[in-house]
């Protein structure tokens, strides 16, 4: 492992050389390869994690480009996650960098956990209620955080959940059920940019295992005010996703 390329990450007391390493053996998931995935990918990558799958069914298109900044015209018509997982690989060649083309279908649990199994994080960088909550179950029947990022207009939304530590994505959006919007929300083109990176960095914390992650919290961004809000969220003792988990004496 080339130190030079990490010199001024293991400079950071946090992490050091024994933190690189430790991030060197891991395995991450990003599930969406649009605004929030593609700078999550990239910085989890660049930090050294030394397994990173990236998966998402949808093609590079113009109206993309405004926000997506990992792409090109050149890549317009290419199924994002392999021209992003080619990219990723040449920014950093020591990650093992796999993309896949595969639209998942949230009402298919088993594939769900197969995508899931075997990942020390997911990032959940989706666009699409059903999915998220399909990511939410997979990870808290197998004991995988989960970091979801969410964005429209000018405000993000990041919720990071540690099964059996807190509140899972079923508890703390209980009633949402919203799906994709056709076309897309309207987007400021920052605002991905801002959640994807910091879902990179709960990611890369849970990883290494170092600070407070958000688990239990609810991060609002709002770039039009300027302002970031942290709001609490309660677990449910009842909750059908991860009721059973406090049911055996977690607290």
């Amino acid at each position: 492992m080339a130190m030079e390329r990490y010199r001024r990450l293991i400079g950071l007391p946090q992490v050091g050389e024994k933190g690189l390493s430790l991030l060197s053996k891991k395995r991450a998931l990003v599930v969406g390869a649009g605004g929030l995935g593609t700078p999550a990918a990239a910085y989890i990558v660049a930090s050294g994690t030394g397994h990173v799958t990236i998966v998402d069914g949808d093609v590079v298109e113009l109206s993309n480009l405004s926000r997506q900044v990992m792409y090109s015209v050149n890549d317009l018509g290419e199924a994002k996650a392999g021209v992003l997982a080619r990219k990723l690989s040449l920014l950093n060649p020591e990650v093992v960098v796999e993309g896949f083309d595969v639209k998942i279908d949230p009402c298919d649990h088993d594939a769900v956990s197969q995508l899931v199994s075997g990942r020390d994080v997911v990032l959940s960088c989706v666009d699409n209620a059903p999915l998220r909550y399909a990511l939410n179950r997979a990870c808290v029947e197998q004991g995988i955080p989960l970091v979801d990022g969410a964005v429209g207009s000018f405000t993000g939304i990041l919720t990071v959940v540690v099964p059996g530590s807190g509140p899972c994505y079923e508890c703390a959006f209980p009633q949402s059920r919203a799906g994709k919007v056709e076309g897309g929300p309207p987007i400021w083109s920052p605002l991905p940019g801002v959640v994807g990176s910091l879902q990179a960095s709960e990611a890369l914390k849970l990883m290494l295992g170092i600070g407070d992650a958000e688990a239990g919290n609810i991060l609002l961004i709002d770039l039009l005010a300027g302002t970031f809000k942290r709001v609490s969220a309660a677990r449910n003792p009842s909750c059908r996703v991860c009721g059973s988990l406090w049911s055996k004496g977690n607290t």
